[in-house]
């Protein structure tokens, strides 16, 4: 990839950052009521509110506060949260890499997994294709969190939730729930571009000359079939990523998940806008990571951008 591409795809990620964050920020603040509601029940003077409402920039017309936050992002200063009363970059820092982490781990069990499968699949006789595809269907079509609650629920019935300890039991059941449903689609993908790449008439050239179909499938066909199947890796990573956030409320995993929905029970525009900011620049991550690996992959795709 040359600079003047890298520098074009990092300032389409910025603006990305700032757009997606900034109606994240819009929409927690013209959802009715706001953070200084409580305080209107206590016994604090209207003044001391309305100065306490000044302090948190709630005071603010929606193109002033937007103005506000979108200042202060360049510089990463995304103000302060009134939930926590701590900084919205640190709070991030601490949250993100528990995210990146599940996140992370359930995509390479997806990719591993739907490899896999997809190569059995491609490879399989009538019957045993369209058994696994009934398999791929079900499992695409099951939510991460209704497979989340399945799992618990017998895990539950089987007693194997009271013997396993809960920090590991409730993280691994998560993983999994994220992972099933992306490695079903990732396996269906895999299986369709190995079956194109190997009916390419260089994987017949190969075959003609005595190259065993096994080998032919694993070696030849898996790098190509590799190669499209990185390209669509950022959405599998963003549908990850979004499940991942109802899944660390049900399983209590501190990331950014648990801390949105807190952001948002409470009202806490800035820390809305800060935890969609984070999660944008994960997905901008993924797709610039994805595009450096493809190049690498395939050397045709450097060749027409040269």
């Amino acid at each position: 990839m040359t600079g003047s591409r890298l520098i074009r795809r990092g300032l389409s990620a910025l603006l990305f950052i700032a757009l997606m964050s900034s109606v994240a920020l819009v929409l927690a603040r013209v959802a009715p009521g706001d953070y200084t509601d409580v305080l209107r029940t206590s016994r604090l003077s209207d003044e001391a509110v309305e100065r306490e409402r000044a302090r948190l920039y709630l005071d603010r017309s929606l193109p002033e506060l937007s103005l506000v936050w979108l200042s202060g992002l360049p510089r990463l200063d995304m103000r302060e949260s009134y939930r926590y009363a701590r900084p919205v970059t640190t709070l991030l820092a601490e949250r993100t890499p528990r995210t990146v982490g599940l996140v992370g781990a359930a995509l390479l069990l997806s990719l591993l997994a739907g490899v896999l499968w997809g190569t059995i699949r491609a490879r399989a006789g009538t019957r045993v294709a369209g058994a696994m595809d009934a398999i791929t269907g079900v499992a695409v079509a099951v939510p991460s969190i209704v497979l989340l609650f399945g799992l618990l629920a017998v895990a539950v019935r089987t007693g194997l939730l009271s013997h396993i300890d809960q920090s590991i039991a409730m993280p691994l059941a998560g993983m999994l729930a994220l992972a099933v449903p992306a490695s079903a689609g990732i396996g269906a993908l895999h299986a369709q571009a190995l079956e194109e790449a190997l009916a390419e008439p260089w994987a017949q050239a190969s075959a003609s000359r005595g190259l065993s179909t096994t080998r032919l499938a694993w070696k030849l066909g898996m790098r190509i079939a590799l190669t499209r199947l990185t390209s669509v890796t950022p959405l599998v990573a963003a549908n990850i990523l979004g499940a991942s956030l109802l899944v660390e409320v049900v399983t209590g995993w501190a990331g950014l998940g648990r801390l949105t929905f807190d952001a948002v029970v409470a009202r806490d525009v800035f820390l809305v806008a800060g935890c969609t900011a984070a999660v944008s620049a994960l997905i901008a991550a993924a797709s610039l990571a994805s595009d450096v690996i493809v190049r690498l992959l395939d050397p045709r795709t450097r060749e027409e951008h040269g």
